[in-house]
C-alpha cells in the first residue's frame, strides 16, 4: 500500500520507489491504536500481537531497504553518467528552467552546482536537476580551482535565490559549513521578519553598490589585483557568528578553498582589520603625519590599503566631513606606500630628508648611529635640529637612575623646550610629569621614543615664565627614579577605551576636569596597570580635559579585560607609593615605547599650569 501510494508523486521530482520505502515504518502512533483496541475489545490477543509484529518488522527492514534502493540508484547514476560534456555545458535553461543536459560524474557536483546557482538567480531548477542532486552521496564535496572561480563569479553575480538554491539542495552544508551555520542561525532569529535575510549578504552587495555607483571606490575596485579576496573578506564579515572569531573563519575558508598560504594571509587581514582606516578616519588628527605612517607602515602594499578603503566604505555611511577625511587619509597612505613620501602642507614630506639634515647637525659618529635608527613614528613627530640634539644627548647613555636634562629656548620667551633623557623604565612619563607638575611649568607638547638599545628621550613644549634650571630638573627626576611615583584620585574622571582603530594599541580616552597635575595622575595610573604609552593626545577646552593615550600591555599586546579595569580604579582611587622595585617588577616585559603627545592650542582659555 505504501509503495503504491508513492504515484501520488508522480510529476514531483525524487524516485517514486524511494519515496514508497520511506513511508513503511508503522511506530508509535500505530502502537496507540493497537492499544486503544485491545483496551476496548475490539482487537483480541492474536491481532494486537500482529500489529506488534508488523511495528517490528518495518522498522526493522525499512533502512536496509532504503540503503539497497540508494545504492541502486546511485550505481545507475554513474552508469549512465555522459563520459564526456554536452557541447553546451551540463545545464540548459528552456523556457526559465535550469536543468541538466546530461548526466556528469559525480565529482563535478560542486562546479554543476555553483553553475546552477548562477542560473537560479532568475530561473527555476528542473526535477531532473532535483533528482540528481538528491541521488548523491552524502559526503563532503570537494573543492578545486575550477569550483573557487565558480564561487568567486557567484559572489560576483549572485543574489539570495542562488544561496537558497545550494541551501536546499544540500550543497552549502557539504562544501561551505560555516555558511550554512550562519543561515541557520539568521533563520532562527525571531525578531528577524525578513524571510529572505537569511539568504543575503548585505556586505557584499554594499560593496557592489559601491563599485556600481561610486566613482573612487570603482576606480579602486578596477585597480585590485585580486577582488575576490576583498569580497571573500566581506562574506566572512557577513556570515560569522559570536562563537567564532572572524579572522579564524577566514583562515578556515581559505584553506577550504585551498587559496594558499598568500590569499590566506590576506584575507585573514582583510576581516581583522576592516575597521582600521574607517575608525582612524574619525579622529580629528587622522591627517597628521605621525598618524598616517604607523598606517601606512603597518598596510605595507597599497593593494591592501585601497581593499581596506573598499571595506571601510561598505561597512556603513559616513557623515561627508569623516568621508572626506577618509578618502584623504587613503591617498596620503597611498602616497607613502607609491612614493615613499607624504605630501603634507606645501611641499613634501621626506622622511630620509630630515634624517640627513639630522646627521648634517650630528657630533660624532655615535650621534648619526642613532639618528639612523631613530623609529620612523617619531621622525615623523619632530625637525632635523631637534632629533640631532636628542640623540647627542643620548651619547652616550646616561647611568641608570640619573637623567640628562637640556632646556632650549624658542622664539617665544615664554616657551621652552626641554629634553629629558635617560634609560627606559616603567612609569618614567609618570616621574617625569610629575617633577614638571611639581616645578609648577605648563606643559603644551610632549613626545618621546625609545631605541633599541634602551635609551629613552621624553621632550616637553613648556610655558614658564623664567628658564627652567636644568641641574635641578635632573635632581628632581633622579629623586623620583629611587623614590617612585604616586598620584591622587580623580573620581570624576571618565575612562574609555577602543581595541579597533588601531592595529597595534588599545585607544583609551579619559576625560575630567581639568586641574593642575591631571597629566601625572593618569599617568601613574597607566604605570601602575601595568601598560605601557605608545602615545597620546593632550586635549583641553575650556574647564574639561580629554586626553587620549595608545597603550599595550607588557607583552606590547592591547590591553585585556584585566589590565582596563586595573586602569580604571587607578584613576578613581589614585595610586599609592610604588617604589622602585615595584616599578621594575611591572615593567620587566615591557617593549619599546614610540610615544607622540600633543596638545592643540585651546581655542579661549589657556591651559592651566601643572598639566
Amino acid at each position: 500500500g505504501k509503495l503504491l501510494a508513492a504515484v501520488g508523486a508522480t510529476g514531483s521530482p525524487g524516485d517514486k520507489v524511494l519515496i514508497g520505502l520511506g513511508m513503511l515504518p508503522r511506530g508509535e502512533v500505530g502502537l496507540i491504536f493497537a492499544g486503544l483496541g485491545l483496551r476496548e475489545g475490539v482487537l483480541g490477543d492474536d491481532l494486537y500481537a500482529a500489529l506488534l509484529i508488523v511495528v517490528l518488522a518495518t522498522t526493522l527492514v525499512t533502512p536496509p531497504a532504503l540503503k539497497w534502493r540508494l545504492t541502486a540508484l546511485r550505481s545507475r547514476r554513474r552508469a549512465v553518467a555522459s563520459a564526456t560534456r554536452p557541447e553546451g555545458g551540463w545545464l540548459v535553461v528552456p523556457d526559465g528552467v535550469v536543468d541538466l543536459a546530461g548526466e556528469p560524474p559525480s565529482h563535478l557536483a560542486l562546479e554543476v552546482a555553483l553553475d546552477a546557482a548562477l542560473a537560479a538567480t532568475t530561473a527555476r531548477p528542473g526535477s531532473r536537476l532535483l533528482d540528481w542532486f538528491g541521488a548523491l552521496p552524502d559526503e563532503p564535496l570537494r573543492w578545486d580551482k575550477a569550483a573557487t572561480q565558480k564561487l568567486f563569479e557567484l559572489l560576483r553575480r549572485g543574489n539570495a535565490r542562488s544561496w537558497r538554491f545550494l541551501d536546499t539542495t544540500g550543497v552549502l552544508e557539504r562544501a561551505l559549513p560555516e555558511l550554512a551555520a550562519a543561515i541557520r542561525r539568521r533563520q532562527a532569529d525571531p525578531l528577524e521578519l525578513d524571510a529572505t535575510h537569511a539568504l543575503r549578504w548585505s556586505l557584499v552587495e554594499r560593496l557592489h553598490e559601491l563599485i556600481e555607483h561610486d566613482e573612487p571606490a570603482g576606480q579602486e575596485h578596477a585597480d585590485l589585483k585580486h577582488p575576490e579576496w576583498l569580497l571573500l573578506a566581506a562574506l566572512i564579515l557577513d556570515s560569522a557568528g559570536d562563537a567564532e572569531p572572524p579572522v579564524a573563519a577566514a583562515r578556515q575558508l581559505a584553506k577550504r578553498l585551498d587559496l594558499g598560504a598568500g590569499a590566506e594571509q590576506e584575507i585573514a587581514l582583510l576581516v581583522g582589520e576592516s575597521e582600521l582606516l574607517r575608525r582612524a578616519a574619525t579622529r580629528v588628527d587622522a591627517l597628521d603625519e605621525s598618524r598616517v605612517l604607523p598606517i601606512a607602515s603597518h598596510v605595507r602594499q597599497g593593494e591592501r590599503a585601497a581593499a581596506l578603503y573598499l571595506l571601510s566604505l561598505a561597512l556603513g555611511e559616513l557623515e561627508p566631513v569623516d568621508r572626506g577625511r577618509l578618502d584623504e587619509l587613503h591617498r596620503r597612505v597611498q602616497v607613502v606606500l607609491g612614493e615613499g613620501g607624504l605630501m603634507m602642507g606645501e611641499g613634501p614630506f621626506r622622511m630620509s630628508e630630515r634624517l640627513a639634515a639630522a646627521e648634517r647637525a650630528a657630533t660624532s659618529r655615535a650621534v648619526v648611529d642613532r639618528i639612523r635608527a631613530t623609529p620612523a613614528t617619531y621622525v615623523a613627530s619632530q625637525s632635523a635640529p631637534a632629533i640631532a640634539r636628542q640623540a647627542a644627548l643620548l651619547e652616550p647613555l646616561p647611568p641608570r637612575g640619573r637623567a640628562r636634562v637640556a632646556v632650549t629656548a624658542t622664539d617665544d620667551p615664554q616657551r621652552w623646550c626641554v629634553d629629558v633623557a635617560a634609560r627606559d623604565q616603567h612609569g618614567l612619563l609618570a616621574l617625569v610629569t610629575g617633577v614638571l607638575a611639581g616645578a609648577g611649568v605648563d606643559v603644551l607638547a610632549a613626545s618621546a621614543t625609545t631605541w633599541g638599545d634602551g635609551g629613552a628621550i621624553e621632550a616637553f613644549v613648556i610655558r614658564a615664565a623664567g628658564r627652567p634650571d636644568q641641574s635641578t630638573l635632573e635632581l628632581a627626576i633622579a629623586a623620583g627614579m629611587r623614590a617612585g611615583i604616586a598620584a591622587p584620585a580623580v573620581p570624576d574622571a571618565t575612562v574609555a577605551f577602543d581595541d579597533v582603530a588601531s592595529p597595534w594599541y588599545t585607544l583609551c580616552e579619559i576625560r575630567a576636569p581639568d586641574h593642575p597635575g591631571l597629566l601625572r595622575a593618569f599617568a601613574a595610573a597607566i604605570a601602575a596597570a601595568g601598560a605601557n604609552v605608545h602615545g597620546a593626545t593632550i586635549d583641553t577646552s575650556g574647564e574639561l580635559a580629554v586626553d587620549r593615550f595608545e597603550l599595550t600591555d607588557r607583552r606590547g599586546h592591547k590591553l585585556d579585560d584585566g589590565a582596563k579595569a586595573a586602569l580604571v580604579n587607578a584613576v578613581g582611587e589614585g595610586v599609592p607609593p610604588m617604589t622602585r622595585s615595584r616599578l621594575r617588577r611591572l615593567g620587566r616585559k615591557s617593549q619599546s615605547r614610540n610615544i607622540r603627545m600633543t596638545m592643540p592650542k585651546p581655542a579661549s582659555p589657556t591651559v592651566d599650569a601643572g598639566r
